[in-house]
């Protein structure tokens, strides 16, 4: 089967950060599999990679007992979502950071101000350390580290919120590259 590479110039962008659920449109025809969704049909086509890269998203969003708080990682995803531009990420990871953390007002601050970050504290500190390892080249400092210690992250916690943001910068940059988001009904 040739790829075939499918144009939509109807397609609506979103034009803000936030909470509401965002489409994505892949780039590539996507193949078949009915009821499944058009990103996993996508992916689906990379075989094995797939399949491994499932898993490492699965082991890494769960986290285990030790880390951050499923809160505290949506929270440094949304971050690293919304410096790169990918707003279907971002709201996901937004939404999962307000039910997990149940703090709405430091999400949407997140959202409307983007980084550098105006949030203080700890979630401050996740926020910007995971904003420095999303710039490239990327930007984490001695400076991050001593602000996430200063808040009385421990070890276990900053190597999950350094996995966290590598993952997320991973998945984001794919998402962009194979689709678009789109805010129009499909």
């Amino acid at each position: 089967m040739a790829d075939t590479v499918l144009h939509r110039p109807a397609n609506r962008r979103p034009t803000a950060f936030d909470r509401a659920p965002v489409g994505w449109l892949p780039w590539l025809e996507p193949g078949g599999g009915a009821g499944i969704a058009a990103s996993d049909r996508l992916f689906s086509r990379a075989g094995n990679a797939h399949a491994a890269a499932t898993a490492l998203t699965q082991a890494v969003q769960d986290g285990g007992r030790a880390g951050l708080a499923p809160g505290e990682r949506a929270l440094a995803a949304a971050a690293v979502a919304r410096r790169l531009g990918c707003f279907a990420q971002t709201a996901e990871q937004a939404q999962a950071a307000v039910q997990g953390l149940k703090r709405p007002r430091e999400v949407r601050v997140l959202l409307e101000e983007g980084l550098p970050s105006p949030l203080t504290g700890r979630l401050g500190a996740i926020v910007s350390a995971a904003g420095a390892l999303s710039a490239v080249p990327p930007g984490l400092t001695r400076r991050e580290i001593w602000r996430l210690e200063e808040e009385r992250l421990d070890d276990l916690e900053i190597v999950d919120l350094i996995l966290a943001a590598a993952l997320m910068n991973w998945t984001v940059r794919l998402t962009l590259g194979l689709g678009e988001p789109t805010t129009t009904e499909l």
